[in-house]
């Protein structure tokens, strides 16, 4: 499998991953990089961290830049138009499953909230 880097650009500081990880073939760089993005903005929420301004700077073994990656972008990445843009037609609810609370589940949130479909929908 091939191996990628997946630099870290802070600012004006690149935090280089010295190990890198394998990619399967059957996932894509990108996909794998959008999931870490993702552990890594949540871990960074909890602790009160806004990792927003970070980008990925993904190299394959030749040192070569692959993929730029804006932390802010895979925050984004495949959720609904509707829910990008704020439609009206959404709503936020409690969730059925926990109440609200979180603590249950993790199925329908999207930014730590249950998005539930506005009655008549």
């Amino acid at each position: 499998m091939p191996r990628y880097y997946f630099h870290i650009r802070k600012g004006a500081v690149l935090v280089e991953d010295q190990d890198g990880t394998e990619v399967s073939e059957a996932e894509s760089v990108e996909e794998k990089a959008i999931e870490a993005v993702r552990d890594l903005l949540a871990d960074g929420d909890l602790q009160g961290l806004d990792r927003r301004p970070w980008v990925y700077e993904v190299a394959d073994a030749t040192g070569s830049t692959v993929l730029l990656l804006p932390f802010k972008a895979a925050e984004e990445a495949d959720l609904p138009e509707a829910v990008k843009a704020g439609d009206s037609s959404l709503t936020r609810t409690a969730c059925p499953r926990c109440s609200g609370s979180g603590t249950e589940c993790e199925g329908g949130r999207v930014g730590g909230v249950y998005l539930g479909v506005a009655e008549g929908e």
